[in-house]
């Protein structure tokens, strides 16, 4: 008996068929505080900001708001262009999502950081 759907069916499926995995992270919204700036031990730079996005939306016939704080991290020539940004700049990030694991100093606890890496950054004006 043949499957049902013949684009499902798993004797017809194909490897160039299977969807690859995606990792991809597309943010606009705004600066807050100062963008930090630091150099690793082996001398990247490395760039660090935080983009406030806020969503709109209506639930049960009202409107709805939800604030976002985003970590980014931006690595060399990306970090360069963090160095000019202010408070409350717009921006767009491009990029990918990466998480971070460190132990909390005085706990020993395995603390996790999931950041947005980013590929591009477009400052609106």
């Amino acid at each position: 008996m043949s499957h049902p759907d013949p684009l499902h069916d798993p004797e017809n499926v194909q490897a160039e068929d299977v969807l690859t995995d995606v990792n991809e992270a597309h943010i606009t919204g705004n600066v807050v505080g100062e963008p930090r700036l630091t150099r690793t031990p082996t001398g990247h730079e490395v760039g660090t900001i935080i983009v406030q996005t806020l969503r709109i939306f209506r639930a049960n016939g009202k409107r709805k708001e939800t604030v976002e704080h985003h970590h980014v991290a931006a690595w060399d020539a990306m970090a360069q262009k963090l160095r000019d940004l202010k408070p409350g700049n717009r921006v767009s990030v491009f990029g990918y999502l990466h998480t971070r694991f460190k132990a909390d100093q005085e706990t020993g606890v395995k603390l996790r950081k999931t950041e947005i890496v980013a590929d591009q950054l477009i400052v609106h004006h």
